[in-house]
């Protein structure tokens, strides 16, 4: 079955210690159809890390909002970024 992937990634930051996560409109996706790499160190000191969702043409063409959330200790309040099939050409 084919599958459309969305990557969420997070470059850049330290320390270590960046959480991903993902909503499906407003809520938590939590199973297979998500992997989190580790966090990688790159040669500046800092991380680098990503997420990967996987769904059905189905589901995505539901016209669902799909959001990454990122937090981290540096961040006051997390970092997010949604995308759907509108967004999509």
């Amino acid at each position: 079955n084919p599958l459309l992937i969305v990557v969420c990634m997070a470059q850049g930051f330290r320390p270590d210690g960046a959480v991903l996560s993902w909503t499906e409109d407003s809520t938590t996706i939590a199973g297979p159809e998500v992997h989190t790499g580790p966090s990688q160190r790159q040669s500046d000191g800092t991380f680098i890390q990503s997420s990967v969702l996987k769904l059905s043409p189905e589901r995505w063409s539901s016209g669902r909002s799909y959001t990454c959330h990122l937090t981290h200790p540096a961040l006051t309040s997390p970092l997010r970024e949604s995308v759907s099939v509108g967004q999509c050409s």
